[in-house]
């Protein structure tokens, strides 16, 4: 099956409940964060389209890990976020009922965006 296929009509409702759900929310954010957001999917969409020499695994956190924190402290420097959480408040967002945080590894290693 190739990157991104979608094999079985479960699949396929799921990706569909899941379009509907973001799609309504789209419209609330500011046309810069939906810039970010955009671009952050662009991204996803790259790493997911490299050739298949490295290994490539994207893990939904539902409990924080120190990549989750050092990457969203990259990202805080690279939109230049002024008003940023405390590690222990992001611990606690994350780790929270019904929250979680994708993070894509590439050979290993937590994927930078400036690599």
């Amino acid at each position: 099956m190739a990157v991104g296929e979608i094999k079985d009509q479960e699949q396929i409702s799921a990706v569909r409940e899941f379009n509907r759900f973001y799609t309504a929310r789209l419209g609330l954010l500011r046309k810069c964060h939906r810039r970010v957001l955009l671009q952050s999917l662009a991204n996803v969409r790259s790493i997911l389209n490299e050739p298949h020499g490295r290994p490539i695994r994207i893990v939904c956190l539902s409990k924080t890990n120190d990549d989750a924190i050092r990457l969203l402290h990259e990202y805080y420097e690279a939109v230049s976020v002024v008003q940023r959480d405390a590690p222990g408040a992001i611990r606690k967002i994350i780790n929270g009922p019904g929250s979680g945080m994708w993070l894509a590894y590439i050979e290993g290693k937590p994927w930078d965006v400036s690599s």
